[in-house]
């Protein structure tokens, strides 16, 4: 019973832990698919799964990935303001995206 106790007060970090490092936005056919919601101030991941190199900028400069290479990840950290966020690739114009932060 001391085995429960314990598996109950982790559960508070880990759920932390998930939110915080749990968020990923993936290129994909020269798209960044859909919104994603995160907590402020989490790491979010940025995978290409395409075959050339991308960026993704908030509109507002908030954020910036300067390079994601074809096939690499990269991350970057959530604003700490909640608000939903506008981000492009600087290559490729037709390429936008958003980014909810919810706190």
């Amino acid at each position: 019973s001391s085995s429960a106790s314990t598996t109950v007060a982790r559960s508070p970090t880990t759920s932390a832990v998930a939110r915080a490092e749990g968020a990923t936005i993936t290129i994909h056919d020269y798209s960044f698919g859909r919104p994603i919601t995160v907590a402020p101030g989490t790491r979010v991941t940025v995978r290409n799964e395409d075959a050339t190199t991308h960026s993704l900028s908030a509109d507002g400069g908030q954020f910036d990935v300067v390079s994601v290479f074809a096939g690499r990840s990269a991350t970057f950290t959530a604003p700490m303001k909640a608000g939903t966020y506008a981000f492009h690739c600087n290559f490729h114009a037709e390429m936008h995206g958003t980014l909810r932060v919810t706190g």
